[in-house]
């Protein structure tokens, strides 16, 4: 009898291994969905708001949701997708705090073609300033 039950237990807990393997497991998305829901119920919790700590169990059933998902493609897009825009992000922020570092010193600028951004050394007056991303010519003043 008990032989009985301990195959049945391990019968049972290699099809849940086997389940498990399939899924798609943690990943960057999913963690800091996680974060973000653990934040809302800090503050659904210190400000009173039932609807933060409502929209925190909906992000926590949607973290486990895609950690127990057997569409890994899907799961996988939605990652990278994920973590190219916070890369964009660390990068707009880095070089934003770069510029103002150096704001006294430089003159920044958009390139009104392309839109990437210049710089000039300020107090040069107007001169002619060639894009070296797509090659236009434009005069700005610094």
């Amino acid at each position: 009898m008990l032989n009985k039950m301990k195959a049945v237990l391990k019968s049972e807990a290699d099809k849940a291994m086997h389940w498990l393997r399939r899924c798609n497991g943690a990943d960057n998305l999913g963690l800091t969905i996680i974060i973000a829901a653990l934040i809302l119920v800090l503050l659904g919790r210190l400000l009173r708001l039932q609807a933060l700590t409502l929209l925190s169990a909906a992000l926590y059933l949607w973290a486990f949701y895609r950690m127990l998902s057997h569409n890994v493609a899907k799961r996988h897009e939605e990652n990278r997708r994920f973590t190219e825009l916070l890369q964009k992000c660390r990068t707009e922020l880095g070089q934003g705090f770069t510029r103002l570092k150096n704001i006294r010193k430089y003159k920044y600028y958009r390139c009104p073609n392309c839109k990437s951004r210049l710089r000039m050394p300020r107090g040069i007056g107007e001169k002619t300033v060639t894009c070296s991303r797509c090659g236009h010519s434009f005069k700005k003043k610094a």
